[in-house]
């Protein structure tokens, strides 16, 4: 009974020194276009973010919805599904500073290759694997913000039925400044 009271007493003097980060859900939204460099590929993407919880005006919890177009190099002996499409649908969490912010998000994804349009009445399409369909994807990018939200350099990576790294340029905005 003793052990209980001093637990329960520690919690006691604990418990009010803690803060509990002040939270907002005004609904809050955001665009990014951006295209980056990846070995033997380039992608062109465009994304709409819609934040629903955020706390401290730091830290952001949502979604995204994303298009990302992949061109690979001829250089790439597995190219044979290039180019393609991703279209994305990903929970995100967003750290946001005034220089830098982080975006990680993971989710659906619908990968559909230029190969399969071409070749739908080809007597050849067998030859070439068909990739088309849905994927888990995990996703992120780390924006160096060199003008506010509106612009700046990016880090950015996935993993799904294809992954890369590479970086690129940003060019977006957000309802977060005025």
């Amino acid at each position: 009974m003793i052990k209980f009271s001093i637990v329960v007493l520690i919690f006691a003097l604990i418990i009010p020194g803690i803060s509990i980060p002040q939270t907002n859900t005004e609904i809050g939204y955001g665009f990014q276009g951006d295209l980056s460099v990846a070995f033997l590929q380039l992608k062109i993407s465009g994304s709409l973010d819609f934040d629903f919880i955020n706390f401290n005006k730091t830290l952001y919890l949502g979604t995204r919805l994303s298009a990302e177009h992949y061109t690979k190099s001829k250089l790439d002996s597995k190219n044979y599904d290039s180019p393609y499409t991703d279209l994305d649908v990903l929970a995100k969490i967003t750290v946001s500073t005034p220089y830098v912010e982080i975006n990680l998000g993971f989710g659906a994804s619908h990968h559909s290759t230029d190969i399969d349009l071409m070749l739908i009445n080809s007597p050849i399409k067998y030859l070439y694997p068909d990739y088309t369909g849905w994927y888990g994807k995990f996703s992120g990018d780390v924006k160096f913000k060199i003008y506010r939200d509106y612009f700046g350099l990016l880090l950015k990576f996935a993993g799904s039925k294809e992954s890369s790294i590479g970086l690129g340029i940003f060019f977006g905005g957000n309802s977060r400044h005025p």
